[in-house]
């Protein structure tokens, strides 16, 4: 079982922030399409396995993560943010 490193840690945190500033969007994004935006916004690699995973991270977090399937194997993912949320968000603004 390998343990994640500070350094591992700031990454996947910068890398959740970065999913979450695109996802804010309220639009139906694929693992596919949010790869390939995240790549060029920022330059740096964005596997749709680690986007996946940012996005079951932000269910954890309170969020509301729907999948569409658009068919073929193909799901599509919205991102929009719980009442209980957007309160507590409020409440450190």
């Amino acid at each position: 079982m390998s343990t994640l490193t500070a350094d591992d840690k700031k990454r996947l945190e910068r890398q959740l922030d970065r999913v979450l500033e695109l996802v804010r969007d309220k639009q139906w994004w694929t693992l596919h399409g949010l790869s390939v935006e995240l790549e060029n916004r920022y330059g740096c690699r964005f596997p749709e396995s680690s986007v996946s995973a940012r996005l079951r991270e932000l269910r954890h977090l309170g969020y509301k993560v729907e999948r569409d399937n658009w068919g073929r194997g193909l799901f599509a993912y919205r991102v929009t943010k719980p009442e209980r949320v957007a309160d507590q968000e409020e409440l450190f603004a």
